[in-house]
């Protein structure tokens, strides 16, 4: 288990009605990209972000 990781084994998990739902905030944000080009909706693309970095990336 990679270092900070085993400071949550002990917690309680969080119930859903605690958390935000990331995908509905990121939807919210502006998407200040052109027109052209995009192939992916804004909040998909940070979502991913997100996970790339909780994982370690």
């Amino acid at each position: 288990m990679p270092a900070g990781l085993g400071q949550l084994a002990g917690s309680d998990p969080a119930r859903s009605d605690e958390l935000p739902d990331l995908l509905d905030r990121l939807r919210r944000l502006p998407d200040p990209r052109r027109l052209r080009g995009r192939r992916h909706p804004l909040s998909y693309v940070l979502a991913l972000a997100a996970c790339a970095v909780l994982a370690g990336a």
